[in-house]
Order: structure tokens, then C-alpha cells, then sequence
């Protein structure tokens, strides 16, 4: 799995967060909801042509190339990707917290995951959790920190956002984090203002 790649392709994601942020200014929220959710029908086709066997035979015999094959993690093979629950995770966001706390929990999500997963094992400061290092959990507490101060006003909600999204990311769930920190993250931040 080429994990540059994969991060780069998350990154992208906050293309979409500016295109729907646009979209909202000029059209209204609305449309801005239904680009959202085009864009999450057109991931979910690219997984049925990557999970639903008659499909994938179909893809095969016409010789029809799937891209990002080489980001997909093991535990991926068999079902979603973290593309879909991060389309989704968004879409949530959107439809039910202010915009700014919606806006902030999901760069949170995308931009801590990233930068957690780059400086994670690089000093080996003792593990927290299986793979995790504390030196990403700092990075990821300081990176969510500063787009709280950059999006929102200066009050403790920033930190209660960092925190949450940074233990969110942390702590093993059966859900996606993709899907879990956004979410839960704008709850903690719809909550407090």
C-alpha cells in the first residue's frame, strides 16, 4: 500500500469542503448537500465495481482499470474504504452543526489524521495505544488546535474540539474514525456554543 499516496488523496478531501463552502455561498445550503451526496454516490460506485463480485468479473473482462487500488489498507480489501465514511462523516456534519463547528470538526478530522500518521513512530516516545506514538498524539492535539484558532473564535470550545478529535483518532472503535471523529467532534463543539 503506497500510505503517501493514500495521504495525498485524503488531503484532496478538503477540495471538497471548499467546493461545498462555495457551493453554500452562492446556491444555498442545499445544493450544497446534494454535491455532498453526488459525491458520495460516485465513491460508493467505485466500491461496487471494487466489492460486488459481478461487477469486479464485469470490470476484469472489459479490461477496465480501477484507480487508487495501491491506497486500499488490508483491512480495506473487503469492504468500504475510508473515503465513504469520511463522504459520509461530512454530509452529517453539514446537514445538522453550524457551519463553522461542521467546517472545523472535519479539517480536524482530515488534517489531524494526516499529520498524526506522518509524524507518528518517528521519535518512538513510548506507545499509547497498539501503533500510536505520543509524539502524534501531541501533533495531532496541536494541528486540530490550530484550526480551532484559525475558524473559530478564541474560546475553550477549541480545545475541547482538539481534544476530542485527537482522542477520537486515538482510541481503537469499530467504526471509521473517518466517519467517528468529525461527528463526534462537531457534537462536542454543536454542544458548546
Amino acid at each position: 500500500m503506497n500510505e503517501k499516496k493514500r495521504k495525498i488523496l485524503h488531503l484532496s478531501a478538503l477540495s471538497i469542503l471548499f467546493a461545498y463552502w462555495i457551493i453554500k455561498i452562492y446556491f444555498g445550503k442545499g445544493y450544497g448537500i446534494v454535491f455532498l451526496i453526488g459525491i458520495l454516490l460516485a465513491v460508493w460506485l467505485y466500491e461496487a465495481f471494487r466489492l460486488i463480485p459481478l461487477l469486479r468479473k464485469k470490470r476484469k473482462e472489459l479490461n477496465i482499470p480501477l484507480p487508487f487500488q495501491d491506497t486500499i489498507r488490508d483491512y480495506e480489501k473487503n469492504r468500504l474504504t475510508g473515503a465513504s465514511y469520511l463522504i459520509l462523516g461530512i454530509i452529517i456534519c453539514f446537514l445538522f452543526f453550524d457551519f463553522r463547528i461542521a467546517f472545523v470538526s472535519v479539517c480536524m478530522g482530515i488534517l489531524g489524521d494526516i499529520i498524526a500518521g506522518l509524524v507518528n513512530g518517528k521519535y518512538k516516545i513510548p506507545y499509547i495505544e497498539k501503533d500510536r506514538y505520543l509524539e502524534s498524539i501531541i501533533a495531532e492535539f496541536l494541528i486540530d488546535s490550530l484550526i480551532g484558532f484559525i475558524f473559530l473564535p478564541f474560546n475553550g470550545i477549541i480545545f475541547l474540539m482538539a481534544f476530542t478529535a485527537t482522542t477520537m483518532e486515538t482510541i481503537s472503535m469499530k467504526l471509521d474514525d473517518n466517519l467517528t471523529v468529525p461527528i463526534i467532534t462537531g457534537l462536542v463543539g454543536q454542544f458548546f456554543i
